[in-house]
């Protein structure tokens, strides 16, 4: 009994330390006021910055309420950052948060692979809302449940950056529950043009149709892009329910 106490307060020691030097490398940046559950891009983004590639332009795909592009400003404090975020219900608190950043800019639309008026099923939880449908395993494993719909405007990422003229995107981050390939299927260009993706991937069906890892694996490989490394909360010796996973493209 005495081992499993003394093992339990040295595993919660050695998490609180691992914790506080991820928080302290953000100390003093954009991203200082976010938790530890706000941080698990931190690794990658950090990978990306190492690369030696510059990274000058981000687009944040799916940007909620701007905790993401917190983080991508305190990595890469001199990029400009295009978010792009369909919810009303999340604007005005994504324009309070990157209000005092400079160079970051947000268009109120979701991507597709093609121009359209379509509904987005709104969950009680509201980061979990999707283009497409919830399925079961949201609810069984999330509780996670469908609330509302509500409809808005899809654009294709290539089109909508010559239309607003965007700079082209070193580093894309999506995350949009399910939708991420036909978001990139609307953005070829963007893709070649692009050194990093960042995907949140899914090993389950948490969205009816979704693409799940294979699948992911394989469009991203035949656009030329690699796996490199997996987000910082990925499980592992349990079954793995979605995950982040950064991409390079082979062509630079």
């Amino acid at each position: 009994m005495m081992n499993r106490i003394k093992n339990s307060l040295l595993f919660r020691l050695k998490r609180y330390f691992k914790h506080y030097g991820r928080k302290n490398r953000i100390k003093a940046t954009a991203a200082s006021k976010l938790s530890i559950g706000e941080i698990d891009s931190l690794e990658l983004l950090e990978i990306c910055k190492n690369s030696g590639q510059a990274i000058e332009t981000i687009y944040d795909i799916g940007a909620h309420v701007g905790v993401w592009a917190l983080l991508a400003k305190s990595v890469f404090p001199k990029s400009k950052v295009a978010c792009f975020e369909p919810l009303s219900q999340h604007l005005h608190l994504l324009q309070a948060n990157i209000e005092p950043l400079e160079g970051v800019k947000v268009y109120p639309t979701a991507l597709g692979a093609a121009n359209a008026t379509l509904s987005i099923n709104i969950a009680n939880r509201s980061d979990s809302s999707s283009i497409m449908e919830l399925t079961e395993q949201q609810s069984k494993i999330f509780g996670v449940v469908k609330d509302t719909t509500e409809t808005i405007q899809v654009a294709k990422l290539d089109e909508f950056v010559r239309q607003h003229n965007i700079p082209l995107p070193n580093l894309m981050k999506l995350d949009i529950q399910g939708y991420e390939l036909e978001a990139l299927k609307g953005g070829i260009e963007c893709m070649k043009a692009c050194r990093f993706v960042i995907l949140e991937v899914s090993f389950l069906e948490f969205y009816k149709g979704q693409p799940l890892f294979e699948e992911v694996i394989a469009f991203m490989a035949s656009h030329q892009y690699k796996t490199i490394a997996l987000g910082y909360n990925t499980a592992t010796g349990c079954r793995i329910e979605q995950c982040d996973i950064l991409f390079e493209n082979k062509a630079f």
